[in-house]
């Protein structure tokens, strides 16, 4: 799977870093009503210096859509979603979603 870490400020994303991890997208996640990400499995997946600070200092979302996405506030190891501050953010790039690099 895909995974972006951006950097949001104010809204618009710039990207940091990009990787390809060992874990399968739909072993992360599962849409019933949101998407529900398996966080730790995640976490196992990544490079072990690819995030610059903690887990719970970085926002989570799934690029959905090319260029855009979806924000989780539902979070327990990451930081959960708020709209207006400066912060890192991780993506989960889903297969079918276009490049993103305009937007996401």
């Amino acid at each position: 799977m895909k995974v972006r870490l951006t950097h949001r400020r104010y809204g618009v994303h710039t990207t940091q870093a990009e990787a390809e991890i060992p874990v399968d997208f739909t072993d992360c996640n599962e849409h019933r009503d949101e998407w529900v990400i398996d966080e730790r499995k995640l976490l196992d997946g990544l490079p072990f210096d690819f995030l610059p600070v903690r887990p719970a200092g970085i926002l989570l979302g799934v690029a959905d859509w090319d260029g855009g996405g979806t924000a989780h506030s539902r979070t327990v190891l990451f930081r959960r979603w708020a709209k207006y501050f400066d912060a890192y953010m991780l993506w989960l790039v889903r297969p079918d979603a276009g490049d993103g690099k305009d937007g996401t």
